[in-house]
């Protein structure tokens, strides 16, 4: 149980992250929120989980990952009860910066945990993959709840189920033992010299960049769809639960899908896996904009989540094993990573909301995920070449 442990932790903080990020567009869109200020408060927390990132990475030691997890999962539930209580742009936006922040420090602290804890002589590719499911899994409850809580119960009893989440996950957090010992390898000098903010020169360490960019363009891709999909479902005439119906399922298909990542990661390379992978996902994203129904958009998000969750795995695994822990620690490694993440959960819900505003929510799906595969394909090109002449 050294590891599986974990995987509660994580879900339990995603599932409090899923379930508020799904309740808050439609609960701002319910007191009149226009939906260019919608954006801006959605892409809040991931601001503050992005602002999180690195000091937790420089923060975490295994002696100190349990009081960082107990801590920062308190304090979040702490925000999410008090969400449905601000009626105010800013008051709502100061309790999204320090949930975000507390998300951020938790889950940045767990993966670096749980990367130092595997085994050794332990598949670390279906480890991560099993990883990445128990993420989406955490999304899975947190949408099934906000859709079904939201509608039946109102919005304050929905915001205080995403508390009782972060409870649990401070609970089990708390049993969790410190890493084996000798987990954390020494850094290089060149690394660890020249104070904390230094270290952020690992971004020339080989994998890194092009870790840190895949990871960025992902998530944004993810969050296109993560923060307009409800407020484009409810704007062809979806109830709430039937939008929720939507979120539960196809994160239900990304725990599956995640669960087998690692395999198909291993059979196929990580390389065509991305490429391929992603450029299907845009498919899927701009397909939105020309459904209408329920069945539909269910189908096009099928679709999305499928492919999402085996590029993410790929990545993810790329983390582990593209990324040397004696050169760069696991905790820099795991906040680079996160704060790339987030800063495409900032990016896209922020410009998606300015598009959608200008053009409406239909052109947006068409416009965005295109810009961002060509963006991508241009920054693998990049770092590939980047790296090539590193080594000569």
């Amino acid at each position: 149980m050294r590891i599986e442990r974990s995987y509660i932790a994580v879900a339990s903080a995603t599932a409090a992250e899923g379930l508020i990020s799904f309740l808050v567009p439609p609960y701002l869109d319910s007191v009149h929120f226009p939906v260019g200020i919608i954006g801006v408060l959605v892409a809040s927390g991931a601001l503050a989980a992005l602002a999180s990132r690195v000091p937790a990475g420089l923060l975490y030691r295994g002696r100190r990952a349990r009081a960082l997890l107990v801590g920062s999962m308190l304090i979040g539930a702490v925000a999410a009860l008090l969400l449905p209580h601000a009626r105010e742009p800013l008051a709502f936006a100061a309790l999204r910066l320090l949930g975000g922040f507390c998300y951020g420090v938790a889950t940045t602290v767990n993966l670096a945990r749980f990367i130092d804890a595997i085994p050794t002589g332990r598949d670390r590719s279906n480890a991560m993959g099993y990883y990445s499911a128990a993420l989406a899994m955490g999304f899975m409850i947190g949408n099934g709840l906000g859709g079904f809580s939201g509608e039946l119960l109102g919005y304050p009893w929905a915001f205080t189920l995403a508390a009782g989440n972060y409870l649990i996950g401070a609970i089990v957090a708390a049993t969790l033992p410190p890493p084996r010992a000798g987990a954390t390898r020494p850094r290089a000098a060149g690394v660890s010299g020249g104070g904390r903010w230094a270290r952020l020169r690992v971004l020339n360490e080989p994998g890194v960049l092009r870790v840190t960019l895949a990871a960025f363009l992902l998530a944004f891709m993810q969050s296109i769809s993560g923060a307009f999909m409800p407020l484009y479902g409810l704007s062809v005439g979806l109830a709430l639960s039937e939008v929720g119906i939507i979120r539960t399922v196809t994160a239900l298909i990304n725990v599956v899908t995640r669960s087998l990542g690692g395999f198909v990661t291993r059979r196929l390379g990580r390389t065509p896996v991305m490429h391929v992978g992603l450029t299907l996902q845009a498919v899927g994203l701009v397909l939105i904009a020309s459904t209408d129904a329920f069945w539909a958009l269910f189908a096009a998000m099928f679709w999305v989540a499928t492919w999402r969750a085996i590029v993410l795995v790929a990545n993810t695994i790329a983390l582990t094993e593209d990324i040397d822990e004696a050169r760069v620690s696991r905790g820099v490694a795991s906040g680079l990573f996160n704060a790339s993440s987030d800063l495409g959960q900032v990016i896209a819900p922020a410009l998606g909301g300015a598009v959608a505003s200008l053009f409406g929510l239909g052109t947006m799906f068409r416009v965005l995920p295109p810009l961002v595969l060509a963006l991508y394909f241009g920054a693998m090109l990049f770092t590939a070449r980047r790296e090539v002449a590193a080594r000569t």
